[in-house]
């Protein structure tokens, strides 16, 4: 052993003094000492350690208690925090999806977008397969509720233009119906003139309705998408003139004129004849119907570009302002005032013209009557 601490211990040094421990060289323990006289000379000394095998031993397991527990303090604050991170994670991540499935959810309710739905709006910054899905699902949303909308106003038009077919044939028809009920009970009683007069009123009549099935069967035709034009070449003056010999016997008749202005080498134009025909017809027919008797009809063609432009004009009362937006549509193609209603035959020309990828607008000019333009390519 090594006598030094000994000695220390004996002089009074500064405690702890720590010394050899004889059944280990691995650690230093507290001892006590005292010095053993024989003879009254020193032999030896009394060396006692303090720390004993029992104490060490409940030392060490209350080390490793400590040990112990500040491990499953850790490690329980490590799994704390974990799962508050991987909650937070989880959050973070299905964000974008518990806002999408609430949007699905308004909108199957609702039948709209949500707000966080609208367009420019994102939900992850990182443009991932979420962000993606959101995108499609929005405008696929947008789309359905288009898509709806038109329907609904389809549906709305659908049942006005009932109605007002409804009114516009039961019109003629009772006027007709009463006009042949009179005839028939007060025939031998009316003298030949009123005879004739009652029967050219039928005669009128009748020719309402049939104008009006056969402009009713047209616009089914033209909706139906099975009738495509067949483009060919021709001469728009030439079918200009063919159109206007066919009115001169109805302009007589209520003393109207119609007047042709038509530029010299005008080149011919490509469409479907027929077609092109029936859009001069129903526009004339309008102008003379729908104005005073003495009225002066115009037909107008201009070069314009890689086009010809064609325009019919009236110098009668015009079309109210309001009326012009909703003129090619089938929900104002009727109206109470006939005079101020195209009736099908414009929604006719309209038909005819897209068709050919063309459109034929209602000008709006101070001191003129009714004046329609579209073009045809050349």
């Amino acid at each position: 052993m090594d006598l030094e601490p000994v000695r220390r211990l004996l002089a009074g040094a500064a405690l702890p003094i720590l010394g050899d421990d004889p059944r280990t060289s691995a650690s230093r323990k507290v001892f006590r000492a005292a010095p053993v006289l024989m003879d009254d000379r020193q032999a030896g000394y009394v060396y006692v350690i303090l720390e004993g095998e029992a104490r060490h031993a409940l030392a060490t397991r209350l080390a490793n208690d400590a040990v112990l527990r500040t491990t499953l303090w850790i490690s329980a604050l490590v799994v704390l925090l974990g799962l508050g991170m991987g909650l937070l994670s989880f959050r973070l991540i299905t964000r974008p999806l518990r806002t999408l499935a609430k949007a699905v959810r308004d909108f199957d309710a609702n039948g709209e977008m949500a707000a966080t739905l609208a367009p420019g709006t994102s939900l992850s910054r990182s443009g991932d397969e979420i962000d993606v899905l959101r995108a499609a699902f929005a405008q696929m949303g947008r789309r359905i509720g288009e898509q709806w909308r038109d329907l609904s106003r389809q549906d709305q038009q659908r049942r006005e233009l009932i109605a007002n077919i409804s009114h516009d044939l039961r019109t003629p028809l009772t006027s007709l119906h009463g006009y042949l009920e009179t005839l028939k009970l007060k025939g031998d009683a009316l003298g030949a003139e009123e005879r004739r007069r009652y029967l050219d009123i039928a005669l009128e009549q009748s020719g309402k309705v049939g104008r009006l099935a056969q402009e009713l069967f047209e616009l089914a035709r033209l909706e139906s998408g099975l009738v495509q034009p067949e483009m060919e070449t021709f001469s728009l003056p030439d079918l200009v003139q063919d159109v206007a010999q066919k009115f001169e016997l109805v302009l007589a008749a209520r003393r109207q004129t119609l007047d042709i202005d038509i530029p010299p080498s005008l080149p011919p134009v490509r469409a479907d004849l027929g077609m092109i025909e029936r859009v001069l017809t129903n526009l004339i027919d309008n102008a003379a119907r729908h104005t005073p008797d003495g009225t002066h009809i115009t037909v107008t063609l201009r070069p314009k570009g890689q086009a010809v432009e064609v325009e019919v004009a009236d110098d009668g009362p015009g079309i109210p302002a309001a009326l012009r937006a909703g003129l090619f549509t089938r929900a104002s193609a009727f109206g109470r005032d006939l005079r101020h209603s195209g009736g099908l035959g414009l929604v006719v020309v309209q038909r005819i013209l897209a068709l050919h990828g063309e459109t034929v607008t209602a000008a709006d000019e101070p001191g003129r009557g009714a004046v329609f333009r579209f073009d045809l390519p050349v």
